[in-house]
């Protein structure tokens, strides 16, 4: 089958995306987590110590919603939140030993789906694929 070179990428990466948005929101509740959870889960090991309104920023998610997604990992044992030393109305982030468990596990879960959906591309095509799209993004919106 031939592609058009003209072709949109929203159009080119459609299919792929609707799958991956299939596979993480499964293994997540495989795991006993929200899709939500995870997100905020990973965003947290990439980032030790932020705040949560950096966290809600980085993950498109309302401050409240955030709020109620932290509390609720944080009764679980999955995060720690302690008051900033510079501001204590600043809630600072931490994956606790539990947290950090899980978040590889559910990774874990969702990259071996990856490779089966990607299996037509060898393992050093995968990883090109990853490193320029993460070079195409704004580091600003990682």
């Amino acid at each position: 089958m031939s592609i058009n070179p003209e072709r949109d990428l929203a159009r080119l990466m459609m299919p792929t995306w609707r799958a991956l948005m299939d596979i993480e929101p499964q293994r997540c509740h495989e795991h006993r987590l929200s899709h939500w959870d995870y997100i905020i889960l990973s965003d947290v090991e990439e980032h030790p110590g932020t705040s949560q309104r950096d966290v809600a920023q980085r993950i498109v998610r309302s401050a409240s919603r955030i709020a109620d997604d932290v509390e609720s990992l944080q009764a679980r044992g999955l995060v720690t939140r302690t008051p900033a030393a510079h501001d204590r109305r600043v809630n600072c982030l931490q994956l606790t030993k539990a947290g950090r468990n899980l978040t590889q596990r559910v990774r874990r879960a969702i990259r071996a789906d990856e490779r089966e959906l990607l299996s037509e591309l060898s393992p050093t095509e995968q990883n090109r694929l990853r490193a320029l799209l993460t070079k195409a993004i704004p580091t600003q919106l990682l």
